[in-house]
């Protein structure tokens, strides 16, 4: 029968005191890089799927690979000179009744005020 020989206890690390801080500042910044290199891979991660990752509506990615340049200049709503068909606009006249909402007589009243008070400081510096 033959045995195993011994492990070396020798892991072929030196012993001396600057070497011993040396291997420890390497190892914190091997650490400080792991944890840099994490952040890095989540922020481009967000920046390419959005703010809520793969939930983030189709409408809030910020730049989907997919869509050309010119895509993305354009601007929404319908083509110009065309009508469309949307709600028809009817006169006062042809209504079959007329409501005014609360909001906007107050924001009438407060138009009338801010009128008043411009009419009474030009009146003043005359």
């Amino acid at each position: 029968m033959s045995y195993q020989e011994a492990k070396s206890k020798d892991y072929g690390v030196n012993n001396c005191d600057g070497c011993l801080a040396k291997q420890r500042l390497i190892d914190r910044q091997c650490e400080e890089i792991q944890l840099l290199k994490q952040k890095l891979n989540v922020n481009q991660r967000k920046l390419k799927d959005g703010f809520f990752g793969s939930s983030t509506p189709s409408s809030q990615i910020p730049l989907k690979p997919d869509s050309v340049a010119e895509n993305q200049a354009k601007t929404g709503g319908g083509q110009l000179g065309h009508q469309g068909v949307g709600r028809q606009i009817f006169t006062c006249s042809q209504a079959d009744e007329v409501k005014i909402s609360a909001r906007f007589t107050r924001k009438l009243s407060e138009l009338r005020m801010s009128l008043e008070s411009a009419k009474f400081k030009h009146a003043s510096r005359v």
